[in-house]
C-alpha cells in the first residue's frame, strides 16, 4: 500500500504476537535513495489503533543489501498484545528525482524468550534477557555514575571525613584577614633563585564545605602585592600552578574555609605530608578475603555469590575503603554468571582513594558473581560485602628458620624449617661428634639411639673410618650394616671425615685402615639401641630391647638341687631326677614319689599325727619336744 509516496507493508491484523517475547526486529533491505526519513516499524492493537513506532536507521544510496536490527525492549508503548505490524519508508519520497526500487528482503522478530519461557538471547549484566547492559558511562544498571568519592550513585559526600581538615594542619598559617583565613606558603624572597621558579600546589580534597575557595597571592617585580581571582575547590584533585618570572618573590596559597579536608598535598612535587597520616592500608595480596584470580591480568578475585548460596541471585554491593594505589592505578570489574551458566565480564573500573562501591543488581536465577582485581598492591581499609564487615587479616606465613635445638643458630620461634641450621662441628651435620687423632677415635666405644648420626673431625694426620673389613684380620667386622669413609689430612681445627646415620641397631666395630693405625689401637666400637633378649620364648625376654645381644635364657629342665650327685646348674625347672646317696636319696625319692607327685591327693587332713598311729597323742608330743629347739641345717 501506500500513500503521500509513503512505501508502506503490512501483516494481516489478530496477530496475537505477545510482546514480551520478543525483543528486537531485524529487517534487510537496500536504499538507493538518498532519503532516510521516514523509515519505521509500526504496530497496532487488535482494532487497528497506532500503539507505537521505531525508526530504522537505514543507509542511503545503498548498492547492497544490509541488515538493521533495532532493539524494542526500551519502548513503553512495545507491551501486552500487538494485533498488527506495517513496515514503512521512506516518507514522501519524490519519484521525480529519486529511484523508486526500494529492495525490502526479510524482516524476522527477535525472541527475548522461547516457548519453555526460556531466554532465547544473551542475558546481559543487569539480567535483562537481551538487554544491552550497563548505559555508558553508569556505573549500575540503575544509570547512577560514579561521584567523585569514587561512589557509584553517590553525592560526593561519602568520603567526607577521610582526610584532615586545613584547620588541623600545622602546614597552614594564620591569613590577615577574616575572608582567607588560612594560608599555603609556596616560596618567599628570602629562598632567592628557587622562588622565581613556577609553583604548583597540589592538593587532593576529600570533602567540600558549599562554596570554598582558594585564591593565589604573590608578589611583583616592584614588591607589590598581586591577588589573583577567587577560585572555587573542586572534591578530588586540585592542581594550581604559578608561572615562573625572573626576579625573586613570594608566593602563596590562600583559602576561604578551614573545614575543607583533604588526604594528599604537595609543593612542587614535595609531598607535605606532615599534618596528615598516610595509611597505605593492607595490601590485597596478603588478605585473606581475597582468593586467586583466572589470569596475569586479574590476579586476585573476591566471591560474593556462588549458585549453592540461596541468596545469590539477590543484588550484592561491595564496599571498598582504598587506603593506597599502585604507581599507574589498579582497576576491578565485575564477573558473573547468567542465566543459562555462561559467564559474563563486566568492563575494568579504576578504582579509586577512598571509598568505592560496586554495585551488581539482583536476577531472578542462582549465580556465581566476583569481583575481580588487576593488583595485589592495592591497600584497602576497611570494606563490606551487602553490609556485612569482612575481615582482611594479612595471611602470615609460618615464620621460617632453623628448628633444630642442636643447632648453633636454632630458632625457638620458627615452626617452619628453612634448611639455614649450622652445626658445632665441621660437616655441619647434626650428630654425636667422635674426635680422630694420632692413634686413636674419642670416644673409642660410644653409645647412641637408632637412627642418630655420628660425625668424624680429624684434628692431625691422615685417617680414614673402615666399618667394612677387619684390617687386621682381613675378614668382615660383621657389623649390622657396613660403612666407610675415605681419609682426610686432619688439623687442629677439624676437618670432616665425614658422617654416618646408624638406623641398624647393634653393635659397631671399625678401625683405621691407613697403614698399621690399627694394629697401633685404632680401633673403636658403637653401640646402637639398647640390647636384650629378642626371643619371646626365653624366660628373661626383653620387649624394650632394640637387638639380640645374646643374653636369652631358655626353659631347661633337669635336677636342680644343689646337693644332688646329678646337680644342673643351667636347669631352670626341677624334673624330678636328682639323685642322691643313701638315706637321703631314699628320703628324697620316697618324698617325691609320694609327696610331690601326688602332691594333690595326699592326705593332710591330721598334720599333728607326728608318729603317723591315726592319733594324735603323747608319743606325738614327745616327738616334737625332743626337736625343739633343734637347727635345722
Amino acid at each position: 500500500t501506500g500513500s503521500s509516496n509513503t512505501a508502506e507493508m503490512q501483516s494481516p491484523t489478530m496477530l496475537g504476537l505477545d510482546a514480551s517475547q520478543f525483543g528486537s526486529f531485524s529487517v534487510r533491505l537496500s536504499n538507493p535513495t538518498s532519503v532516510t526519513g521516514g523509515f519505521q516499524l509500526r504496530w497496532y492493537d487488535d482494532n487497528n489503533a497506532l500503539l507505537g513506532n521505531k525508526a530504522i536507521p537505514v543507509g542511503t544510496q545503498m548498492t547492497d543489501f544490509e541488515t538493521y536490527t533495532v532493539d524494542l525492549s526500551s519502548e513503553e508503548s512495545w507491551s501486552g498484545n500487538i494485533g498488527k505490524l506495517r513496515l514503512r519508508g521512506p516518507f514522501a519520497l519524490d519519484v521525480a528525482v529519486e529511484p523508486t526500487d526500494i529492495l525490502w528482503e526479510s524482516f524476522l522478530m527477535n525472541e527475548i524468550l522461547d516457548c519453555d519461557g526460556n531466554c532465547a538471547q544473551q542475558i546481559d549484566e543487569c539480567g535483562v534477557c537481551g538487554g544491552e547492559g550497563l548505559a555508558e558511562g553508569a556505573c549500575d544498571c540503575d544509570g547512577n555514575v560514579v561521584d567523585n568519592c569514587g561512589e557509584c550513585g553517590g553525592d560526593g559526600s561519602s568520603c567526607a571525613g577521610l582526610g584532615v581538615a586545613i584547620d588541623d594542619c600545622g602546614s597552614f598559617s594564620n591569613g590577615s584577614v577574616d575572608a582567607w583565613p588560612h594560608v599555603l606558603t609556596a616560596t618567599t624572597v628570602a629562598d632567592g633563585a628557587s622562588s622565581q621558579a613556577a609553583q604548583t600546589m597540589l592538593i587532593n580534597v576529600t570533602s567540600l564545605p558549599s562554596g570554598a575557595q582558594y585564591r593565589v597571592f604573590k608578589t611583583t617585580a616592584n614588591g607589590g602585592n598581586f591577588f589573583g581571582e577567587p577560585q572555587l575547590l573542586a572534591l578530588g584533585q586540585n592542581t594550581v600552578t604559578v608561572s615562573a618570572v625572573g626576579f625573586d618573590r613570594t608566593v602563596k596559597f590562600q583559602f576561604s574555609n578551614g573545614d575543607v579536608e583533604f588526604d594528599f598535598l604537595s609543593l612542587n612535587g614535595v609531598e607535605e605530608d606532615d599534618c596528615y597520616a598516610v595509611d597505605p592500608g593492607i595490601l590485597i595480596s596478603v588478605c585473606e578475603a581475597f582468593g586467586e584470580g583466572p589470569n596475569n591480568t586479574w590476579p586476585f578475585a573476591l566471591t560474593a555469590a556462588t549458585p549453592d548460596d540461596p541468596s545469590s541471585g539477590d543484588a550484592q554491593t561491595l564496599v571498598l575503603n582504598v587506603a593506597s594505589l599502585p604507581e599507574g592505578g589498579a582497576n576491578y570489574r565485575v564477573v558473573k554468571t547468567v542465566a543459562n551458566g555462561n559467564w559474563f565480564n563486566g568492563n575494568a573500573q579504576a578504582l579509586s582513594l577512598g571509598e568505592n562501591t560496586i554495585n551488581v543488581a539482583a536476577v531472578a536465577f542462582t549465580r556465581s558473581v566476583k569481583f575481580q582485581f588487576s593488583s595485589g598492591d592495592v591497600g584497602i581499609g576497611a570494606f563490606s560485602l551487602n553490609g556485612s564487615d569482612l575481615s582482611c587479616e594479612p595471611s602470615v606465613a609460618d615464620p621460617q628458620g632453623c628448628t633444630n635445638s642442636n643447632a648453633t643458630n636454632f630458632d625457638a620461634d620458627a615452626t617452619e624449617d628453612d634448611g639455614s641450621c649450622t652445626f658445632d662441628n665441621p660437616c655441619n651435620v647434626d650428630g654425636v661428634v667422635v674426635e680422630v687423632s694420632s692413634y686413636a677415635y674419642s670416644p673409642s666405644n660410644l653409645s647412641i639411639a637408632v637412627g642418630q648420626t655420628v660425625v668424624w673431625s680429624n684434628l692431625g694426620g691422615l685417617h680414614d673410618v673402615n666399618g667394612d673389613i677387619d684390617s687386621q684380620s682381613g675378614e668382615s667386622f660383621g657389623n649390622p650394616e657396613a660403612f666407610y669413609l675415605s681419609p682426610v689430612s686432619g688439623n687442629a681445627e677439624g676437618v670432616c671425615i665425614g658422617s654416618f646415620t646408624f638406623n641398624v641397631p647393634g653393635v659397631y666395630n671399625y678401625d683405621c685402615s691407613v697403614g698399621s693405625h690399627a694394629a697401633l689401637g685404632m680401633v673403636a666400637s658403637i653401640v646402637v639401641g639398647a640390647g636384650g633378649c629378642t626371643d619371646a620364648s626365653a624366660v628373661n625376654f626383653d620387649d624394650t630391647a632394640d637387638y639380640d645381644d645374646g643374653s636369652c635364657i631358655l626353659e631347661l629342665f633337669g635336677c636342680t638341687y644343689a646337693n644332688a650327685e646329678n646337680y644342673n646348674a643351667a636347669a631352670t625347672d626341677d624334673d624330678g631326677s636328682c639323685q642322691f646317696a643313701d638315706a637321703y636319696a631314699q628320703g628324697y625319692d620316697a618324698g617325691y614319689a609320694d609327696g610331690l607327685a601326688n602332691c594333690e591327693t595326699a592326705d593332710n587332713s591330721c598334720p599333728e599325727d607326728l608318729d603317723g598311729d591315726g592319733e594324735v597323742a603323747t608319743s606325738d608330743l614327745l616327738i616334737f619336744l625332743s626337736a625343739f629347739a633343734s637347727s635345722c641345717d
